[in-house]
């Protein structure tokens, strides 16, 4: 048996060496952990370790929307006609995303930015109440305590009215919540789906999460951001004070959003019929910010959020904002800190000073370690720091689900919306500042004074960061 135990290790290893869809640094973690623990390795490569091809899915084709056909086509031509509206860093980037993404942009867009849960859900849970024809919900986490039965409930109401509710949110990340809680929702006509729940080869893709946090109500009026459903987004539960961003937006954005969840309905439903006219009406949006949705996901290994972010990053002339609950970039991310840090951009990262996870804090200090000497500004915030947004020299922001790190880059279904307006970037600039207020900056001499087990933890977790 136990030579089995170890053939079966030594296959994982010579798995993960082939693998055409790791990159070195994580097969070298992945090498160690089934040197260190032969056994125990074996059975987390295989659920978390994705040694089979990424499942496939029905993808929609954005030439099928209703009121897009002609606007796809007509849309790049627009941007580069653009000489007015767009700076050229704007439009380097929209251009970028538009190749890596096929991502549509939008300049007829109203958006309102939450920093916290109170606030959001009050404006979620008022546009579900007086939503006409359709609800569109798409979480990775639904808490099953009052905001998430309240949540629930309000959902319930609105599909007896005959509102069309789809719902689908992450088995995995939802572990605690029973699918009894949706049982009224379900018995009222509500559509209920759980993102690849436990059954049968599912199983084996219990590391690929679907992270995104998507609300479209009557195909007009979207949110996307970093708040799941649950009492602890408001800092009502053991993490206090709670820090967190989402974004509404009232704009053809949501058209794009709309797309993205529809694409991850279809995965997980059989025989789901899209409506386009019903799910995507035309509507005269009155806004003037530009905003572009990108989504990343395991199926395809362009980590397309990863490389908008290093976009960004290079292109930066004088300021890099970037607030984020895990902070475990790869090389590439490193590297483009620490050339932008040479350049004299002033670099400041905000990481949690109350972390959900101690092993992830030591992981963040680490790479703290390497970046603190070129000079970036590291701030620890005295709260859980939940936000994911990365501002550029006050002119583009991004706000959206993935974090930076190595597994919203590679392993999870992630969404981030793009915005391209300067008053939007300072406003979000203004909200890092207010935080400052909060936090304290951490010194290269303080750093180093750290103990030697500290120390000795960060080198240690370091090694399996690309698992974490």
């Amino acid at each position: 048996m136990l030579l089995i135990l170890f053939l079966i290790n030594f296959l994982c290893i010579i798995t993960v060496i082939f693998s055409d869809n790791k990159k070195p640094q994580e097969t070298v973690a992945w090498i160690l952990l089934l040197y260190i623990f032969p056994i125990g390795g074996v059975l987390v490569y295989i659920l978390f370790g994705n040694p089979f091809p990424a499942y496939k899915k029905k993808k929609l084709s954005l030439r099928e929307y209703c009121h897009f056909k002609d606007y796809i086509e007509l849309n790049k031509k627009d941007i580069l006609k653009d000489k007015k509206n767009i700076s050229k860093n704007s439009k380097d980037l929209i251009l970028f995303n538009f190749k890596n993404n096929l991502s549509i942009f939008s300049k007829d867009n109203t958006l309102t930015l939450f920093t916290d849960g109170y606030d959001k859900y009050k404006s979620l849970f008022n546009d579900i109440l007086n939503a006409k024809y359709s609800i569109n919900i798409e979480y990775y986490i639904i808490r099953n305590d009052k905001v998430g039965n309240d949540f629930v409930s309000l959902l319930t109401k609105k599909a007896k009215e005959g509102v069309k509710v789809n719902l689908l949110y992450d088995e995995f990340a939802s572990a605690k919540t029973s699918l009894k809680m949706f049982k009224p929702l379900i018995d009222a006509g509500g559509n209920v789906h759980r993102f690849f729940n436990s059954m049968g080869i599912n199983l084996i893709k219990v590391n690929n999460r679907n992270h995104r946090k998507i609300a479209v109500i009557d195909g007009k009026t979207g949110y996307i951001g970093g708040m799941n459903i649950g009492l602890e987004y408001m800092g009502l539960k053991r993490l206090t004070p709670w820090r967190d961003t989402h974004l509404k937006i009232e704009g053809s954005a949501v058209y794009s959003l709309q797309a993205r969840f529809l694409n991850d309905l279809v995965l997980c439903t059989k025989n789901f019929k899209i409506d386009y006219k019903f799910y995507f009406p035309k509507v005269d949006f009155l806004g003037d910010k530009s905003v572009q949705i990108i989504t990343s996901d395991p199926e395809c290994r362009k980590e397309e959020i990863k490389y908008s972010f290093i976009k960004m990053i290079n292109m930066a002339k004088k300021s890099i904002y970037i607030q984020t609950p895990y902070f475990v970039p790869d090389s590439a991310f490193l590297e483009a800190l620490k050339i932008a840090a040479l350049s004299g951009v002033d670099i400041r990262i905000m990481i949690p000073g109350k972390p959900d996870k101690k092993y992830i804090y030591y992981i963040n200090m680490s790479y703290i370690d390497e970046l603190i000497k070129y000079g970036v500004k590291f701030y620890i915030l005295d709260a859980f720091l939940h936000s994911k947004t990365i501002v550029t020299d006050c002119e583009i922001t991004s706000i959206g689900t993935s974090n930076f790190d190595i597994r919203s880059f590679t392993l999870n279904y992630e969404i981030n919306a793009f915005i391209y307006d300067k008053e939007f970037a300072i406003k979000n600039v203004d909200a890092f500042l207010q935080d400052i207020k909060n936090s304290k900056l951490l010194t290269y001499e303080e750093f180093k004074k750290r103990s030697t087990f500290k120390k000795l933890c960060e080198k240690t977790l370091k090694l399996f960061s690309p698992l974490a």
